[in-house]
């Protein structure tokens, strides 16, 4: 290669990534689970469980993952995306490379991003418009299959995922006869404010879990994993 166009092939990353970290999106998925196996472990047709809307907002280098609606159920999260606690939600900001999530009762967990490791794989697929390449990893026991686009800006993702060259806009995750899936509706070129969140009590992963099975357990075995 050229020194010109080495330097030509700079400029372009360079702009390319300052026009990804200006742009600003909305994404909304849908969240579901099937089965795949019924008891004896023969495949069944898919048995649709209740389906909840939750949504991606890309904003320079963060963004913020949280559920619109439980079933009929409206939740709102304010103008300004992270100011206030809402429980079940993800904060990622790329530059600084944490994830914050905030659970429960007011509590909050700071950490560095996951890294899933992530798999290319072949094949594509069309989601919410966009042709999506393919990726796979093993998680905490489970197996995903992400799908993302190349268009959209990279590393960002639903729930916890991240890492991928793209935004990831479909994941099924597998768990025993189960698969969890979470597949993007639409994207829009817009975007709340986000801010990192500073409310709720700051834990550790660890002691999440624990308060989790403190609760949960009720024959002293308990696995609790992230989504």
């Amino acid at each position: 290669m050229t020194r010109l166009s080495l330097l030509s092939l700079v400029i372009i990353l360079n702009v390319a990534g300052k026009s990804f970290a200006q742009q600003k999106y909305t994404i909304t998925y849908e969240n579901f689970s099937f089965y795949i196996f019924d008891s004896t472990g023969n495949p069944v047709k898919t048995k649709w469980d209740k389906k909840i809307t939750t949504q991606l907002v890309i904003n320079d280098q963060q963004s913020y993952y949280y559920t619109v609606f439980n079933g009929n159920k409206p939740i709102e999260p304010g103008k300004v995306l992270g100011k206030n606690f809402l429980p079940h939600t993800n904060y990622v900001h790329l530059q600084n490379k944490i994830l914050v999530s905030q659970f429960g009762d007011k509590y909050r967990v700071r950490e560095p991003i996951i890294d899933f490791r992530w798999q290319l794989l072949p094949g594509k697929k069309i989601v919410a418009g966009f042709e999506c390449k393919m990726a796979y990893c093993t998680y905490q026991g489970d197996s995903l299959v992400a799908s993302y686009s190349e268009k959209l800006p990279v590393l960002f993702g639903p729930n916890t995922y991240t890492g991928l060259p793209g935004t990831i806009l479909e994941t099924d995750h597998y768990r025993k006869e189960n698969v969890y899936r979470t597949t993007a509706l639409k994207v829009e070129n817009t975007a709340n404010p986000i801010v990192e969140p500073k409310d709720g009590k700051l834990i550790s992963w660890e002691q999440w879990k624990k308060i989790i099975a403190n609760k949960r357990s009720d024959n002293g075995v308990i696995r609790v994993v992230r989504w």
